[in-house]
């Protein structure tokens, strides 16, 4: 939600991108348009409410902001779901429900990767929450990867995802990788 896509796509790429709405977009897998099955909506029973209606029925779509890199219309949206589960915000810091300041680690492998985590933490910021960037080399980030050592990759960082779901996904998404 506080990722603005659109300042990104218009300043760093000069509009050259569409964004992507769904994991595995154009496919049977994608979220968008298809409402959840019997079995989805029996696996989340037990967790009534948690999962939006937009989700469930098959039409959530991300926030589009206004591009200006400070749209106060989704930093308030964002500020009142943290609200709602109990985070605060005092002298600037969001603190979480036991009062603990807010805050996590962003690794990247290159530059390109900090421009896209300094804009993420620069909108953050602004909602008080605190975002290290940490930029390592590959094998670091392997590493930390293998270890489960890490809040959040972007990028080649990551776990990068194929529009055009395969086998790997065995190994992405099950059990055995958690």
């Amino acid at each position: 939600m506080l990722y603005d896509f659109e300042w990104a796509n218009k300043n760093l790429f000069g509009g050259k991108y569409m964004r992507t709405m769904s994991y595995w977009q154009n496919s049977e897998l994608s979220a968008l348009g298809h409402p959840a099955d019997d079995r989805e909506k029996a696996l989340l029973a037990p967790y009534p409410g948690r999962v939006p209606a937009d989700v469930m029925d098959g039409t959530w779509r991300p926030p589009v902001t206004d591009g200006s890199g400070q749209d106060r219309r989704v930093l308030k949206a964002a500020f009142d779901i943290f609200k709602g589960a109990g985070y605060a915000l005092q002298d600037g810091v969001m603190l979480d429900p036991e009062g603990k300041p807010f805050g996590f680690e962003i690794l990247t492998a290159s530059q390109n990767e900090e421009r896209l985590a300094a804009i993420y933490q620069r909108t953050l910021a602004k909602i008080g929450i605190d975002v290290t960037i940490r930029s390592l080399d590959g094998d670091q980030i392997q590493s930390r990867k293998q270890r489960f050592n890490f809040e959040v990759l972007i990028g080649a960082s990551g776990f990068e995802n194929s529009l055009s779901p395969g086998i790997e996904q065995f190994g992405r998404w099950g059990s055995a990788a958690a």
